[in-house]
């Protein structure tokens, strides 16, 4: 009764896949020191080790590119 393509499940599980991927991992940055300590953990300074990562700034809508990011441990 249903449209069961092969090919539609095909492309989903290989989105999924390219998904976990493209996932940001604590390994991708460098720790530099903590900024503050909260009672769900402490939050750092970090430097991406990529050379820089395009942010799109939503207050000023226009691209950024940076290295250094806030990071908060659980």
């Amino acid at each position: 009764m249903g449209n069961c393509s092969n090919e539609a499940n095909e492309t989903i599980i290989e989105a999924k896949e390219k998904e976990i991927q493209n996932q940001i991992k604590l390994d991708d940055f460098i720790l530099l020191y903590p900024i503050g300590r909260g009672s769900f953990g402490r939050v750092w300074k970090v430097r991406s080790k990529k050379k820089e990562i395009n942010i799109i700034d939503n207050n000023e809508g226009k691209n950024n590119k940076t290295n250094i990011f806030v990071l908060k441990e659980k």
